[in-house]
């Protein structure tokens, strides 16, 4: 669906395909303004959280990435998960946006690729939270990533 051969890719109801992270995060807060999902264009909150997004795809997703490679050498993975570790202390905030639905995303890869993320309380709360929030719940059962409870 991506024409650029990759992922992600959001198909619109009028035919057009969106792609790229943040271009997604924003038409999907836009489409339901009243979840407040983005600040007000212009503010410096809003500037925040595009930081977090674009911290998340250049600090997060990258360095995921070439752990799904199957031939990476185990000394290039543990330097990439050293370099994840590294950047996990970063992670704060307090008010939901998109920037948490694309970084709850980022990091439940941790588990596929047997990261262990016990050692960051703050990160193991908000993967708690925001897997608790009944959407997320349903479109993680959808996926067959969560059983039914």
């Amino acid at each position: 669906m991506n024409p650029k051969g990759g992922v992600p890719a959001l198909a619109l109801q009028d035919g057009e395909v969106l792609t790229e992270v943040s271009a997604i995060l924003e038409h999907l807060a836009e489409c339901a303004p009243d979840r407040r999902l983005l600040p007000k264009t212009g503010s410096m909150e809003r500037y925040r959280v595009q930081e977090w997004v674009g911290f998340i795809g250049t600090e997060l997703h990258k360095w995921f990435d070439p752990l799904s490679d199957g031939l990476m050498p185990d000394a290039a993975r543990r330097l990439a998960v050293q370099y994840l570790r590294r950047r996990l202390s970063y992670l704060v905030g307090d008010e939901s946006t998109v920037a948490d639905a694309y970084c709850f995303t980022i990091l439940n890869w941790a588990r596929f690729h047997r990261i262990d993320l016990s050692e960051y309380g703050a990160v193991q709360a908000f993967m708690q939270n925001v897997s608790n929030r009944p959407m997320v719940h349903k479109a993680m059962k959808a996926e067959g990533l969560r059983h039914a409870a």
